[in-house]
């Protein structure tokens, strides 16, 4: 009996673990491949309830990368138009984003609208 229940605990934590690869850590170990030729990737921080760095020059075709390293949950949000908006993001969890356009993207946090940041785009 005893070998029994030791294997079916052991099925459900086999399974616990895959559904949280699958579904509970939300992309977390994805890396955006490059898009273009010469486009990089640029990592952003989400940490004391802040972006950091809280403005970033990059330039057209480069990618985004946003972490949350803070407990609590977080967005990238435009403050106007729709070039950003992120979900509510977990400890670990990333958001990422490529510009394909010049130009000045001011974004926030909409849980905590205090958080602000700027993504500058320059054409190459």
């Amino acid at each position: 009996m005893k070998q029994k229940t030791g294997i079916t605990i052991a099925i459900i934590i086999i399974i616990a673990i895959g559904a949280f690869f699958i579904f509970g850590n939300s992309g977390s170990e994805i890396v955006p491949a490059e898009n273009t030729e010469g486009a990089q990737n640029h990592n952003i921080a989400i940490t004391d309830f802040s972006y950091s760095p809280k403005e970033l020059t990059i330039n057209v075709g480069d990618t985004v990368v946003w972490t949350n390293y803070d407990s609590i949950t977080h967005t990238v949000t435009s403050d106007s138009g729709n070039q950003l908006d992120s979900s509510l993001l977990t400890k670990g969890q990333i958001y990422y984003q490529t510009f394909n356009e010049a130009g000045t993207f001011d974004y926030h946090c909409t849980p905590h609208p205090y958080m602000k940041g700027k993504i500058i785009v320059e054409s190459k």
